[in-house]
């Protein structure tokens, strides 16, 4: 069960050098294609856009393989930038391209250029609903989740720990055993208690994903991002229990079979997580499976592209002997 809870929180991880390396060398050839497209006809926005969100794929890769900008890495993000808003210029009647350059400006560095992503959500939401466009309402709403999640991120999980001193004082909240032993022991009910620090915020993002989901049930960032906030909060029932919902229509979906894993790992159902979590990998494409099932993710970023060089046999039979090495629940019923 290890390994299967690794495999889940891997969502979130970075993709494998060698992976990483090989579709960064396709994507370039079409990138060029691109540009010569975009050269041979100047209106053409959706060669712009594509090229556009190409650029702005392949800069993200480039940088996560190395954690360092290449000489290419800021170029690339001034061609997406571009190009996206000249995709825009000559469609501005296209949500899709609002919503595509209000995440791109959302993932900046800087706090001035990510402030003009909500507006830009919001005009493509408008947009969305003026044209009774369905799967871009849901993804309007879906980015403006997004970042009132954000907000609750910053506030989230503020406490003062009163409750165990007549007169507190603040600072020696941090070095008496008492408050520590008392957030240890609370920690649960103060994650599932009614009132806590960004309540409002929390709600706010949960109600945006919610009629993301009313506008498009088969919209993958809002579930997402609906599964990660029962999460957030330790509502291991109720995400257990959407994902068992989210089955019901879509029964291959595997990040609601994911998300029904962990949900029952949680509360000590490790039958229904094994067949949950291995459910998920049967569902997701085999290039996705291998990814989020490499051994990389677990290593070192030294040791993972060390792992990544060897021979393909070599790479499977060290991964096998490390899962079997590290899994603590070998002689368990789930594994026999």
């Amino acid at each position: 069960m290890q390994r299967a809870a690794l495999v889940l929180l891997a969502l979130t991880l970075v993709s494998t050098t060698r992976s990483n390396a090989q579709s960064s060398t396709d994507s370039l050839a079409v990138l060029r294609e691109l540009d010569a497209a975009v050269r041979a006809d100047p209106r053409d926005h959706a060669a712009w856009f594509r090229r556009g969100m190409l650029a702005w794929s392949i800069a993200r890769a480039q940088r996560r393989i190395s954690d360092i900008e290449s000489d290419s890495g800021p170029s690339l993000f001034r061609v997406a930038d571009s190009s996206l808003q000249r995709a825009l210029k000559l469609r501005e009647d296209e949500p899709r391209y609002l919503i595509e350059l209000g995440r791109f400006r959302w993932s900046s560095t800087s706090s001035l250029t990510r402030r003009r992503a909500s507006g830009m959500f919001e005009r493509a939401l408008g947009l969305a609903r003026k044209q009774r466009n369905s799967v871009m309402v849901a993804e309007a709403l879906a980015a403006l989740g997004v970042i009132a999640w954000r907000r609750y991120e910053g506030i989230a999980d503020r406490h003062i720990y009163s409750a165990i001193f007549s007169n507190p004082d603040a600072e020696g909240l941090i070095d008496d055993e008492r408050a520590i032993a008392y957030f240890i022991e609370n920690a649960s009910k103060i994650k599932a208690s009614k009132n806590w620090s960004g309540q409002r915020e929390y709600d706010a993002a949960w109600r945006l994903f919610a009629q993301a989901l009313e506008a498009d049930p088969g919209n993958r960032r809002a579930r997402a991002g609906q599964y990660m906030m029962l999460v957030d909060r330790q509502r291991w029932e109720e995400a257990r229990h959407e994902a068992v919902l989210r089955l019901r229509t879509a029964p291959c979906d595997a990040l609601s079979w994911l998300t029904r894993g962990l949900a029952a790992h949680q509360l000590r159902d490790e039958d229904e997580a094994t067949v949950a979590f291995d459910s998920a990998l049967a569902c997701l494409p085999p290039n996705e499976r291998e990814r989020l099932d490499a051994l990389g993710r677990v290593l070192s970023p030294k040791d993972g592209r060390e792992h990544a060089r060897l021979p393909a046999a070599e790479r499977t039979l060290t991964e096998r002997l490390y899962w079997l090495m590290s899994d603590p629940l070998w002689l368990t019923k789930a594994n026999e």
